[in-house]
């Protein structure tokens, strides 16, 4: 009743405000001429004089006062058909209808009213008469086109207690170890199991189990399948229906059975949980649900649209002595890096007091070597098994597993002792500051959600100054629209997934060589001499932690060559000058590659020795090689294989099969190919026509160093490609090494091709997809991961976003 009662309170509270702006603004002297008079009204309208300035005030109430009755009519019309049509929750005392929708509504058509009787550009005036009406048109397609199934005057439902559920064999209901236990009205599963339901009606469409979690938090999501016998099948279940839940409230399953319905029956797959059934209820038709937050996604959605083609925005090229535009790109670079705040797992973020009371209880491979730094000494000091000791061959996996031998997980073993192979730049770039701040270091958690925020923050930086390096001319759309989709082409926000030891190294080597692109651009374009040889000194630096933490990420590094090469063949400068400068940025990385291989002369003899062939992981890593063979399936694992397809929502995840023979044997993860990335296959599709040709010399070195610098971001990418799958396998860790660089070319190669005239909307339309198209699939990849820090946070999200989405049944 108060719903409804606001309902119409709401078109004519907008319209009493809207009545008063108009007063004020026909007396102001910016806004004292009202252009009413070009809109194309009946006669009987126009009888009023026009030269008539209170004529003019009346005819602007007249409008609106229309509009908001209108509004009134359209808001108790809708109220009406859902109240009198629509399957309504059971026991739901609130209305099904917010007065949020036509509160929103009447906000919007007022203030697009006033801009209509104001503005003085015609298309502007389209484009708010536009929205005035969208507004409306999206409010009735979430009121009866998304909900179209829900509509049924006298609905048929049937409750069934979840006590009346059998389990479907009968000795799973009498044991008491067994997967399910009985709670009164209740019955609680929890184990793998099915379930028959008894006394299905005949005319079922959906089925409602309303479920909760045991007593304590749940976390994680598992499958609920809606199993059916019916006369297409009598005598085998079939599934008629299959969702990922969290089991933390009321799912409902949909069917349409052949005939008449023989036997239904819940099938719980690996809840991993307790999970309490209360009842299910059967209706004939789905429950009303109008979603608020799906109407202002479309609105939003739709106005940008209409903003961007009414105001030529796609024409608009950044300007960054205007302040709009720097803000622009302000708000959508912190957007960017500040949605890492999404995917941190606060419950587990926790730095430990050092020094450690015993280091054998640390399972944290960072912490135990920064623990051996503190301590001077090469190995971890932690004790290592006997039985491994033993082995004539600790590395072969089969021979761990057949003598049940207890070992650490992919840690460096050589001669009796426990090693870290992993790169020690994270120990000093974050380990080290943390300690003497707090004498407390990081775990897991907290270092992979540092560096990845960095990472997302350096890369972006080292786009958005490629771009200013390469492309004379910067369409702002495109760029603001670029920035999300570089870090999600990147697969920067998959390394913070997991709170894992891998993900530390890999965020903290993206970090440096992302700050080391920036930095080596902005020197490249910095005029000044003393802000050049800082810059090339900050990013020696960056480049010498990248190379710590992760060698291989660092020849992404030759990107910079053909910058680096222009500068010092730059005979409009001083040779001191360009000498120092290069002698700026290579100290910092000669240092630090110094200090790499002292470190593994002192744990293994051999400056080239990183200790790799050493871990203890799925293989014997000193038998897998770089060899030309390998190249040819390193293309289609890390470029070509396609994702995995799943039977629910979000129908697909980041999941390939390798080929397990023997000679190409490697590690198997969750991975898919880039060119599955709609920015990247863009990209790369237009590399071929992207090179450019100049006349005259100073044309020619631009020219040289712009195509360079495609071909090396391309030649990088390759190499990487063929190195890691040869030595390590396939998983999307690997394929962050260098696809953010790919993304940097794609964005880079695109920018440049709107510039030219030839299919230029084709183009950016195709663009602004592509960007968009890659955030979503980006977001649905990591949402797809089961036990990750963002399922774990937030674990019935991907049922939101399926309830979102998939709006038919």
């Amino acid at each position: 009743m108060t719903d409804t009662i606001l309902a119409v309170v709401w078109p004519f509270a907008s319209a009493l405000i809207v009545s008063v702006a108009e007063l004020i603004l026909a007396r102001t002297k910016a806004f004292g001429r009202s252009h009413v008079r070009d809109l194309k009204l009946p006669k009987f309208i126009r009888q009023i004089k026009w030269k008539d300035k209170t004529g003019e005030t009346a005819l602007s109430f007249l409008i609106i006062w229309t509009a908001a009755l209108l509004q009134f009519m359209f808001s108790m019309l809708s109220i009406f058909l859902v109240h009198r049509f629509a399957n309504l929750p059971y026991g739901n005392q609130t209305s099904p209808v917010s007065s949020v929708f036509f509160a929103f509504g009447s906000m919007v058509s007022g203030v697009c009213i006033l801009y209509l009787l104001r503005s003085g550009k015609r298309s502007y005036a389209k484009a708010a008469v536009i929205l005035a009406v969208m507004s409306y048109v999206l409010i009735a397609a979430e009121l009866f086109l998304f909900n179209f199934n829900c509509f049924k005057a006298d609905p048929h439902v049937v409750t069934v207690k979840g006590s009346s559920l059998t389990p479907e064999f009968e000795t799973d209901a009498t044991r008491e170890d067994g997967p399910v236990k009985y709670l009164q009205d209740s019955i609680l599963v929890k184990d793998d199991c099915a379930l028959l339901i008894p006394d299905v009606p005949a005319d079922a469409y959906s089925v409602t189990v309303k479920m909760s979690g045991a007593s304590e938090k749940t976390e994680g999501r598992f499958k609920l399948r809606l199993m059916i016998r019916d006369n297409n099948s009598m005598y085998e279940y079939r599934v008629a229906d299959v969702r990922k839940i969290s089991g933390l409230h009321d799912v409902t399953l949909f069917m349409r059975p052949h005939g008449s319905v023989d036997s239904l029956m819940l099938a719980f797959e690996e809840p991993g949980k307790s999970v309490r059934v209360d009842s299910v209820t059967f209706a004939d038709c789905n429950v009303y649900n109008a979603s608020f937050v799906r109407y202002l996604a479309l609105f939003l959605a739709f106005s940008l649209t209409v903003i961007v083609i009414f105001g030529r925005l796609y024409n608009v090229d950044l300007d960054t002595s205007k302040k709009i535009h720097v803000i622009l790109l302000l708000a959508v670079y912190f957007i960017t890096v500040g949605t890492t705040y999404l995917l941190y797992r606060y419950k587990d973020m926790k730095f430990d007091k050092y020094p450690f009371e015993d280091t054998s209880s640390v399972m944290d491979i960072y912490q135990l070597a920064f623990d051996s730094s503190m301590k001077k000494i090469p190995f971890l000091d932690i004790p290592v098994e006997g039985e491994l000791k033993e082995m004539e061959n600790p590395y072969d996996a089969s021979e761990r597993k057949a003598k049940k031998i207890t070992y650490r997980w992919d840690y460096c073993y050589k001669d009796g002792q426990y090693y870290c192979y992993f790169g020690q730049a994270p120990l000093y770039t974050l380990y080290y500051p943390v300690y003497l701040l707090t004498h407390k270091v990081p775990d897991y958690s907290s270092a992979v959600a540092i560096f990845g925020t960095l990472s997302v923050a350096a890369v972006i930086l080292a786009f958005l100054a490629a771009v200013r390096m390469f492309v004379p001319k910067k369409n702002l759309l495109l760029l603001l629209l670029m920035m999300p989709a570089v870090a999600c082409a990147g697969f920067l926000y998959n390394n913070m997934v997991y709170s894992e030891k891998y993900f530390v190294a890999s965020g903290s080597a993206l970090a440096g060589i992302g700050f080391a692109v920036f930095f080596g651009f902005s020197a490249v374009q910095e005029k000044k001499l003393p802000g050049r040889m800082i810059m090339f000194l900050l990013s020696g630096i960056s480049l010498a932690v990248c190379a710590g933490s992760r060698p291989t990420v660092a020849i992404c590094a030759v990107s910079l060559l053909p910058a680096f090469f222009g500068v010092l063949t730059d005979k409009s400068r001083k040779a001191v000058f360009r000498i120092l400068e290069a002698f700026t940025f290579l100290v910092p990385v000669i240092l630090g590659i110094v200090l790499i291989l002292m470190h593994n002369y002192e744990r293994f003899g051999n400056i080239m020795d990183f200790g790799e062939n050493y871990q203890l992981t799925v293989s014997d890593i000193s038998s897998l090689k770089v060899t030309p063979e390998m190249l040819p399936s390193a293309i289609y694992y890390y470029f070509l294989m396609p994702f995995t397809a799943l039977e629910t929502f979000p129908f697909f995840e980041p999941r390939g099969i390798i080929a397990n023979t023997y000679e190409i044997y490697r590690n198997i993860e969750p991975s898919a190919g880039l060119m599955n990335i709609p920015f990247l296959s863009l990209g790369m599709l237009f590399v071929p026509g992207a090179f450019i040709r100049a006349k005259d010399k100073a044309g020619k070195k631009e020219a040289a160093v712009y195509n360079s610098f495609i071909v090396f971001c391309l030649l990088a990418s390759v190499f990487i490609t063929w190195f890691d799958f040869s030595r390590g396998g396939v998983c999307i860790r690997y394929l962050s090494d260098f696809s953010w660089l790919l993304a940097i070319c794609s964005g880079v190669v695109l920018l440049r091709r709107v510039m030219k005239r030839s299919g230029r909307k084709t183009v950016y339309g195709l663009i602004c997809a592509a960007s968009v198209l890659t955030v979503i699939i980006a977001f649905f990849m990591i949402l797809s991961y089961d036990s990750c820090n963002i399922s774990k946070t937030y674990p019935d999200l991907l049922e939101k976003c399926e309830d979102f989405f998939i709006f038919w049944h």
